[in-house]
C-alpha cells in the first residue's frame, strides 16, 4: 500500500468556522442588535412624551372645567373694564364677579408664562380693597402657557343695554407647552365658549 494512501485515509475532516465567518457574524449581530436597541429607545421615548401629553390634557381639561365652573357661577364684572379697573387690559385677564360680590379673576402671568385663578373677597363701598389671592391654575413647574386670550360678549353690561336678558358669554383660548426642552413640540390649542347663567 503507498504511503500517500494510508496518509489521507486517517486524516480527520476539522469542520469550523473561519475567522472571515466569525467576524462577519460578528457584524450581522451587532446590526441587529444596534436595530433592536434603536427601536426599543424609540418606543421608550414615544411612551413618555404620550405621558406627559396625556398629564398636559388632563391639566388643560382641569383649566376648563373650573373656567366653566367660574363663568356659570358668576358674571362678567363690567365695573372692572374701564380706564383704572382691575381688567383694564382686555385678553389676558377675565374679571368676574359672583352673586355674593366676590371678585374673581382668571389672570395670564407673562412674566412666569402661567394662568392663575385670583379670588377677591366682597367688600363694602368705602372700605379698603381687600388683596387678590391667586392659585396656580396649570402646574408651574411643568406647564408653560404659549398663548392665552380672553374674549367676551356683548362688551357692555348687558343691564345698560335695552336688552337686560342677554346672557353674558365668554370665549377662552388656551396654548399650553411642557417647560421640558425636550418636548417643545408638543403643544394644546383649545378653546371655549361659556354662557353665564347669571343675568
Amino acid at each position: 500500500m503507498p504511503l500517500s494512501w494510508k496518509l489521507s485515509s486517517h486524516r480527520c475532516k476539522v469542520s469550523g468556522f473561519t475567522l472571515i465567518e466569525l467576524l462577519v457574524s460578528i457584524v450581522i449581530t451587532g446590526m441587529m442588535l444596534t436595530l433592536v436597541l434603536a427601536s426599543y429607545w424609540t418606543f421608550l421615548q414615544t411612551q413618555q412624551k404620550m405621558a406627559i401629553s396625556r398629564e398636559l390634557q388632563s391639566e388643560v381639561r382641569f383649566v376648563f372645567n373650573r373656567f366653566t365652573d367660574k363663568v356659570r357661577s358668576s358674571t362678567i364684572d363690567y365695573a372692572e373694564y374701564v380706564p383704572g379697573g382691575e381688567c383694564e387690559i382686555t385678553g389676558t385677564r377675565l374679571c368676574l364677579i359672583s352673586s355674593s360680590r366676590t371678585g374673581i379673576f382668571l389672570d395670564y402671568d407673562s412674566t412666569n408664562t402661567i394662568l392663575n385663578l385670583g379670588i377677591r373677597p366682597a367688600y363694602n363701598a368705602g372700605d379698603p380693597v381687600p388683596a387678590i389671592e391667586y392659585e396656580p391654575l396649570l402646574s408651574p413647574n411643568k406647564f408653560t402657557v404659549t398663548g392665552l386670550n380672553f374674549d367676551f360678549a356683548p362688551t357692555n353690561d348687558p343691564a345698560v343695554l335695552a336688552n337686560a336678558q342677554l346672557q353674558p358669554k365668554a370665549t377662552f383660548y388656551l396654548e399650553v407647552s411642557p417647560r421640558d426642552g425636550r418636548y417643545q413640540d408638543l403643544v394644546i390649542e383649545s378653546q371655549t365658549t361659556i354662557s353665564s347663567r347669571q343675568y
